[in-house]
């Protein structure tokens, strides 16, 4: 098997993987989605504090497009390009 894959093989693992992980978890503990982002998550690219806690803001700011079309469709696994 090769490493390369389609994005439609990449999001059929990822949504097999959420769901074998949610089934181990309690109902508040599972995860609703998986968000996968070209750009990385860095102090020095804005998203992260210097000791690397999300700034929750900025994510909602730069990905508010990508969120809302997380609550309109029922994609379980969204690439942010």
């Amino acid at each position: 098997t090769g490493l390369a894959k389609s994005e439609g093989e990449i999001k059929a693992h990822l949504e097999a993987l959420l769901e074998s992980t949610n089934n181990k978890l309690e109902g508040f503990e599972r995860l609703s989605n998986i968000v996968i982002t070209y750009s990385p998550w860095t102090p020095e690219s804005g998203v992260l504090t210097p000791t690397l806690k999300i700034k929750r803001n900025v994510v909602e700011n730069q990905y508010n497009e990508f969120i809302m079309k997380l609550e309109k469709d029922d994609n379980k696994v969204l690439v942010c390009q």
